[in-house]
């Protein structure tokens, strides 16, 4: 069984500060910057990002913790189970009736009775009944009446099974063994439903900037213009991951990457002129929107050039200068 611990290789018990400090460590190797963006390091990045997201949680640590414990639970009533059916089953507590029947003095044999038949008589015990004769006889049988009885009573204590360990009276089965190419870094474990939960790094794996500004990694186009766009966040508290898109020649391409914090704003600047719209993510709640399209315009006068200062501000709710809708994460 392997767990988000065992991706970022720290004990259950690690602090958050180890946690912090084994993700920054295991960052640094398999970042696909440091590795040519390998396939094989985007795939390590997502597993690292992952399990990070999950242990420096509280709520969903304790969830994930939850989940091991229930592992661990379901795989010694599986190891139980497995262990009372490979014991050897006990014999037929007749055996021991017959045997000692078998030994009584002045018996005949036992043979195979049919419907109908006489039962065989028995010749008389020696010395015609004495009482001697008749007390061995009777310590005999209560002997074999003895054995037969406590062989039968105890016969169902030994052959009972464990209860019965079925999937749906336990935990979540173990996961399914996993293949070769991806056992160095093991798969991230599966959560319980889906849940919206806040990225540590951008989606290209850099870390989000300390303060509002282009986020690194990203590129930066429609440049060598005047015109400005200023997105002013500060009637939200909640950061925002922004991206601007040109929408000129029937394309809608994203030209600018930006990371702005909760109460603050951020200024693009000398962008190129053309038609643009802003989609954002709030980095809270992981809800996506967009603006209304708008055209940023240069136009050349005989004392200079003349360009556009644009502000948009952001709002929770639909209202101010800026209308906007939800969209999909395809859409952003």
């Amino acid at each position: 069984m392997h767990t988000h611990y065992d991706n970022l290789k720290i004990s259950r018990e690690a602090p958050p500060e180890v946690i912090r400090a084994a993700y920054k460590a295991l960052s640094q190797k398999h970042h696909p910057d440091r590795n040519n963006g390998s396939p094989e390091s985007h795939r390590n990045m997502t597993i690292i990002n992952t399990a990070y997201e999950v242990l420096i949680d509280p709520v969903r640590r304790a969830q994930h913790d939850a989940w091991i414990l229930a592992q661990e639970q379901a795989e010694k009533a599986a190891a139980l189970h497995a262990r009372a059916q490979a014991r050897p089953a006990p014999a037929a507590s007749s055996s021991s009736s017959a045997s000692a029947s078998a030994k009584r003095p002045g018996s005949a044999p036992r043979q195979a009775s049919t419907q109908g038949a006489a039962k065989p008589k028995t010749a008389p015990a020696p010395g015609g009944g004495s009482g001697a004769g008749k007390v061995v006889v009777m310590i005999i049988a209560g002997v074999a009446i003895y054995a037969a009885f406590s062989t039968s009573s105890r016969a169902p204590d030994r052959a009972a099974p464990a209860p019965a360990w079925t999937p749906a009276a336990s935990a979540p089965l173990p996961m399914r063994a996993l293949p070769a190419a991806a056992r160095e870094l093991p798969l991230a474990l599966p959560e319980p439903g889906p849940r919206y939960a806040r990225r540590p790094t951008a989606p290209n794996g850099y870390p989000w900037p300390n303060r509002s500004g282009y986020v690194p990694g990203y590129p930066v186009l429609k440049t060598n213009g005047l015109s400005t766009l200023t997105i002013d966040n500060t009637r939200n508290d909640a950061d925002v991951f922004l991206k601007v898109f040109s929408l000129n020649a029937g394309s809608k391409t994203p030209v600018r990457f930006a990371f702005i914090k909760a109460g603050a704003s951020f200024e693009f600047a000398g962008i190129a002129p053309g038609d643009f719209d802003v989609r954002y993510m709030d980095l809270d709640t992981g809800r996506i929107s967009r603006s209304e399209p708008f055209t940023l315009d240069e136009t050349a006068e005989y004392n200079g050039t003349q360009y556009s200062k644009t502000t948009l501000t952001l709002y929770k709710v639909p209202n101010g200068n800026t209308r906007t809708r939800e969209i999909g994460e395809s859409e952003f």
